[in-house]
């Protein structure tokens, strides 16, 4: 059944938190890709942080929203985009951002259109850079109510509106293999980068903290293999070489 109920952006505008976030994806993708010489989307740009941050790192930077009036970046390309459609012909991306975006796309029709249409407009071989909140997280990020996205839809829309937070729980986050079988479905190869992500945020938020220095104690496996119960996830997901 489609839901046609409009989904909020939850634009994200703590400039430091973002700093910190956008440095992490930058060290996650530079250890794949030559950034200078990648044309990028940042799909779902918010108020355009991550865009920002990009801008002088790669060839170029387009942006799209559902909602610009948040968009804080002067002189940038910004696309209004209503829906998971893109205006972009096919192969203009080296480089796509989907960072805490697809659970606010819609219901998972939706979710697998924007992913097809993300293929699309990548190049082959070009590179989506996708983040997304666990549908079991303890703490749901949003609306910050514990079990929140663990509920059935009814029951997360009127815990949040008995809450005084909305009308209605506007997210659809994913377990790790739910994402990771979305992405391989839309065509793309998938590779998890969470466990990547632990040790590389301790680097940049703390790196001189007891608490980050006995963390980077753990072994990798260790975490790559709690990366399950991460509160978020991160993949680093490849349009084929060639396509088959």
């Amino acid at each position: 059944m489609n839901d046609t109920r409009i989904r909020g952006g939850h634009v994200a505008g703590d400039q430091h938190s973002r700093n910190l976030k956008a440095k992490k994806i930058e060290t996650i993708l530079s250890r794949r890709l030559d950034l200078s010489k990648l044309d990028m989307l940042d799909f779902g740009a918010g108020s355009g942080l991550l865009s920002a941050h990009f801008q002088p790192l790669v060839r170029s930077v387009i942006a799209t929203d559902r909602d610009v009036s948040e968009f804080a970046v002067d002189g940038m390309d910004i696309h209004q985009t209503p829906d998971a459609t893109l205006p972009f012909a096919d192969r203009s991306f080296d480089l796509v951002l989907l960072n805490h975006v697809i659970e606010h796309v819609g219901t998972r029709d939706e979710q697998a259109l924007c992913l097809s249409e993300i293929l699309r407009v990548l190049r082959p071989g070009g590179v989506l850079y996708l983040s997304v909140p666990s549908r079991f997280a303890l703490i749901e990020p949003h609306y910050r109510l514990p079990f929140l996205s663990w509920l059935p839809q009814n029951l997360a829309d009127a815990w949040v509106k008995a809450s005084g937070k909305g009308e209605w729980y506007d997210c659809n986050p994913f377990s790790l293999p739910g994402i990771r079988r979305h992405a391989q479905d839309a065509g793309f190869a998938v590779t998890s980068a969470t466990d990547e992500a632990f040790f590389d945020l301790l680097a940049i938020e703390k790196p001189d903290s007891f608490a980050a220095k006995l963390l980077r104690r753990i072994p990798r496996f260790i975490v790559r293999a709690a990366s399950v119960a991460m509160p978020t996830f991160i993949l680093v997901c490849s349009r084929p070489a060639r396509d088959l």
